[in-house]
């Protein structure tokens, strides 16, 4: 890097902490938060990069949807308290 300028900022006391919380939970500075947002402006010329659209394959959206219905008709599926009691039934149907 170069010659380094400041630059004043102003905000209100709020939003300075709570930025300041947020950083230092990546364990950064404030300084430095702002110096990684101006490099990746810089490097795509852009303060906003459009937001992709994630795709998701068929046999994970039927999880997710099996999931949802497990949460919301748990009367509907067996539950074990432990992988011992689990496969104890998955023998049982070896013995049918």
């Amino acid at each position: 890097m170069g010659h380094t300028v400041s630059i004043t900022i102003r905000t209100d006391v709020e939003t300075k902490e709570a930025i300041k919380q947020a950083c230092a939970g990546y364990g950064i500075s404030i300084n430095e938060a702002v110096n990684s947002f101006f490099s990746k402006v810089r490097k795509n010329s852009s303060i906003l990069r459009p937001a992709k659209k994630r795709k998701y394959g068929k046999r994970f959206l039927e999880a997710i949807a099996e999931a949802e219905d497990i949460i919301k008709n748990p009367h509907l599926y067996k539950f074990y308290d432990s992988v011992e009691e689990m496969n104890a039934d998955l023998d049982s149907y070896d013995e049918v």
